[in-house]
């Protein structure tokens, strides 16, 4: 797998500019807001959740459907979240933490596979350094598409040991989630939040020509920490900050209250 990212640090050079600063503060802007406040900013929750699943969906669907596939997975966990929010949100929680525990699975295999044949990139005229901003955008989208598909092919290789921990795991955050709905998907909205903050610093990160997927590889455990942390202190900021609503008084009855007392 480094051997694909690698290509990708090298190709990020000849990306454009513009289009990588949009997207890098698109991703980090937009986790931002649900690493420390998911549950207050539900349309937000709801739009990342959408993406994430849409990710997922694509993972575990052949090259020619995956557009369709990210398109109606986004769509349907984007409603589903606006309407039931935080019920909600304790399954995309769940999904975070088996997708996460499945793809750390299959990581041993993915780092010794050497069959990265990546997508192909547009030709640039003669004299152009970087790709236009649209070229930049669709050459993200496949270079997306591509490491999310062959994620997914090496997930659906593992052994039947390998699935049940993530299974196992997905099921006690749902059930606890059923009573303690408010803290688990706060948590899940942290996790969710500290993804995107990570991507988009990694896609700023590859704009300024550094290469960070170098650094992650060669430093796993320290990002892994900085990962722990951000989602410690995103869920800790939310169940402090996003206080749980109070029910608002019926003014009717004060005023009849107010005439009994009178009287």
């Amino acid at each position: 797998m480094f051997q694909a990212l690698h290509k990708i640090e090298f190709l990020s050079v000849s990306l454009s500019s513009e289009a990588m600063i949009a997207v890098g503060i698109a991703l980090a802007g937009l986790g931002l807001f649900v690493w420390l406040g998911g549950p207050r900013w539900h349309f937000v929750s709801a739009l990342l959740s959408g993406v994430f699943a849409g990710i997922v969906s694509a993972s575990f669907t052949p090259e020619q459907f995956q557009v369709k596939a990210f398109g109606i997975a986004a769509v349907t966990a984007a409603i589903v979240v606006s309407i039931f929010r935080k019920r909600s949100l304790v399954f995309v929680g769940a999904l975070v933490i088996v997708f996460s525990g499945l793809f750390l699975s299959a990581l041993p295999a993915l780092n010794a596979s050497t069959d990265w044949q990546m997508p192909p990139v547009p030709e640039r005229a003669e004299g152009i350094e970087k790709f236009a901003p649209a070229d930049t955008f669709s050459i993200i989208a496949d270079h997306l598409f591509y490491m999310a598909g062959m994620i997914g092919s090496h997930i659906k290789g593992l052994s039947g040991g390998s699935v049940v921990l993530p299974a196992i795991v997905a099921v006690t955050i749902i059930a606890i989630g059923i009573f303690f709905a408010r803290i688990v998907s706060t948590i899940g909205c942290s996790m969710l939040g500290s993804l995107f903050v990570f991507s988009g610093m990694i896609v700023l990160l590859l704009q300024k020509g550094s290469m960070p997927f170098s650094g992650i590889y060669y430093r796993p455990v320290f990002f892994q920490t900085i990962i722990i942390c951000m989602v410690i202190f995103g869920s800790a900021s939310s169940l402090l900050l996003c206080s749980t609503k109070r029910r608002k008084p019926d003014r009717e009855k004060l005023k009849t209250e107010k005439k009994n007392e009178l009287i």
